[in-house]
């Protein structure tokens, strides 16, 4: 089970959407300052980055589990087929 939770096609965010940044910085009055901006596009890559390392950190210790799973396996095998 752990090798399909690896392996199941995970969403990632990499970017924000270039139509968001300008409804909600460029076409309003007044337009956002660009170190404004600058500082949204920050803060929105942090939550993305965030987001990202969560998941990250889940598949890292099932593929720790899943690894040492296959250690307990292959020493039982080697028991089972040397006794």
């Amino acid at each position: 089970m752990l090798a399909v939770g690896i392996l199941w096609p995970w969403t990632w965010i990499f970017s924000t959407s270039p139509a968001v940044l300008i409804e909600d910085h460029i076409r309003v009055v007044p337009p956002t300052a660009p170190g404004e901006l600058q500082l949204a596009l920050a803060r929105s890559l942090e939550k993305h980055w965030n987001e990202n390392e969560a998941k990250l950190n889940w598949l890292y210790w099932a593929f720790r589990a899943a690894s040492l799973s296959l250690v307990f396996e292959i020493v039982a095998w080697l028991i089972a087929l040397g006794g």
